[in-house]
């Protein structure tokens, strides 16, 4: 599950947001156990999703990743 954001800072209130609608899902019956956020922003990311990231739990996608692979 993923959320995209053009022109701002991607930070710790997009992935709470992601949590959110994981945790819905989960009420609903639907099997998240397999379930990685993914954050997509063209300007950058916030220090709290970055270390988010360096502990597996979500992938940040900027621009150079999605476009080079990098």
């Amino acid at each position: 599950m993923g959320l995209a954001r053009w022109g701002e800072i991607v930070d710790v209130h997009h992935l709470e947001r992601l949590h959110r609608l994981v945790g819905l899902l989960d009420e609903r019956g639907e099997d998240v156990a397999r379930v990685v956020p993914a954050l997509y922003g063209s300007a950058g990311f916030g220090p709290a999703v970055r270390t988010s990231e360096a502990q597996g739990d979500v992938v940040l996608v900027g621009p150079d990743r999605l476009y080079a692979g990098g």
